[in-house]
């Protein structure tokens, strides 16, 4: 009886052998794989938490699975703090000093690399009608020749704008003063405008204008500043010449760098934008001349002052598609309104009717002969452009803008293409990329 006793206690269970039994099962169900066990990656993380959780114990103040504390008041491990070492500290001051140097170096080269920019716009615009007249007489012959009509141009709308500034500063000079000191005599405003010092003010002004466009009385600052011009011009121009033969070439070059897949699309894509860019800016060019022609000749026939200038400003107005025949209006109609409100609403009306043929006849088949350019791009290059550079940077602004969006264009709707010589090193001559401009293909290497 007491050895059965004895081996019938042997098999009992006691609570620290129970615990034993315990951990070992859990052991093994941790080593066993569980078929049902969740496969993705919430899963097995939330079945660590859970088995972390049962085989930590709380009781002496470990911290369990949640983060929480036991009884003994221990807290959950605190977030490694910033340290700042040697080495972190040197790196950042590199950072920061390249960072510098990079701001400086940009600040100091921003006049060269606008004067590149400029150039490569006059390359891109003239190229095409370098080529074209070198058919017909010598390539230099054709430089000379454009080089020279461009100048004449420029020279002859500067000097009649400017000549018309200068009588209109004398005209102001010599008649608005009086007419403020009449006012400021009469009732009941006299006595206020001779409390502001009106009349002064006026002399003051009229004094600055008619010096500003006198160039008699400051020769030496006005031969400083036209040498200075030309200087910038004839270097702007001889890069311009250098990019007119050298500079497809270059393009082709930069684009063979790029992955031959990438290159075989890119390339085609950009020689298709660089056209479909030049088709929309020389017709919008031609309607903008065209607008600017009227402007002038309804300020001449209307006897409106400042004719050149208005037409020059209604000319570069017009650029603007479907609202820029009114902008060109408007310093027309608001001159002539000196005149009588008859003249300005005749000029708006004219303006409104002339910008619904526009918008109607004459875009959409700009359109369709080049690609899509709408108002809100236009006016987002030209305003950018104009206040980071002025009339110079609005032009720029516009050019630049439109080859983009071309780009842009291609590149969605083409395919990759063929290679040709822009994957490989033989290809069309320098010259190709420009040449196709015009409505001709460039012909193959060898042909």
């Amino acid at each position: 009886m007491g050895a059965h006793y004895e081996r019938s206690g042997a098999h009992r269970s006691t609570p620290a052998s129970s615990e034993r039994g315990g951990r070992a099962r859990r052991i093994a169900a941790i080593d066993e794989p569980d078929l049902n066990a969740p496969t993705d990656r919430a899963g097995s993380e939330h079945a660590a938490a859970a088995t972390t959780a049962t085989t930590t114990p709380t009781g002496s103040g470990a911290t369990g699975a949640t983060g929480a504390t036991g009884g003994s008041g221990a807290t959950a491990v605190a977030p490694r703090p910033l340290s700042v070492t040697p080495s972190s500290l040197f790196r950042a001051i590199v950072v920061i000093g390249v960072v510098a140097l990079v701001a400086v170096i940009g600040a100091r080269a921003a006049e060269p690399v606008m004067w590149f920019v400029e150039a490569a716009v006059v390359a891109g615009l003239a190229g095409p009608l370098v080529h074209r007249l070198a058919r017909h007489m010598p390539t230099w012959v054709a430089v000379l020749a454009l080089t020279g009509a461009a100048i004449a141009v420029v020279a002859a709308l500067g000097a009649a704008a400017f000549g018309e500034l200068h009588g209109e500063a004398e005209r102001f000079r010599d008649n608005v003063p009086s007419a403020v000191r009449q006012l400021q005599e009469d009732q009941p405003f006299g006595g206020l405008m001779a409390d502001l010092k009106v009349s002064q003010q006026i002399d003051r002004l009229a004094d600055d204008l008619s010096e500003r466009f006198d160039i008699g009385k400051d020769l030496p600052g006005v031969a400083t500043a036209l040498g200075g011009r030309v200087s910038t011009g004839f270097i702007i121009w001889i890069l311009s010449v250098m990019l007119v033969f050298a500079g497809p070439g270059m393009v082709r070059a930069t684009v063979r760098v790029l992955p031959e897949r990438t290159a075989s699309r890119v390339g085609p894509a950009l020689d298709a934008a660089y056209r479909d860019s030049l088709r929309y800016l020389g017709l919008t060019t031609v309607r903008a001349g065209a607008v600017g022609v009227g402007g002038f000749v309804a300020a001449s026939v209307l006897g409106i002052d400042m004719p050149v200038l208005l037409g020059t400003l209604a000319a570069i107005a017009a650029v603007t598609p479907y609202v820029g025949v009114l902008f060109a209006a408007l310093p027309l109609a608001l001159m002539a309104a000196l005149n009588g409100p008859a003249e300005s609403v005749a000029i708006v009306v004219v303006a409104v009717a002339a910008q619904t043929v526009d918008s109607v006849v004459v875009q959409p088949r700009i359109h369709s002969r080049s690609f899509t350019f709408g108002l809100f791009p236009t006016l987002v290059v030209t305003i950018v452009g104009f206040g980071l550079y002025g009339v110079t940077g609005l032009f720029l602004g516009l050019v630049a803008g439109t080859l983009v969006l071309a780009l842009l264009q291609r590149l969605d709707e083409d395919g990759p293409g063929a290679g040709g010589p822009w994957t490989s090193g033989t290809g069309a001559d320098a010259g190709a990329v420009l040449r196709a401009g015009s409505d001709e293909e460039p012909a193959p290497a060898g042909s």
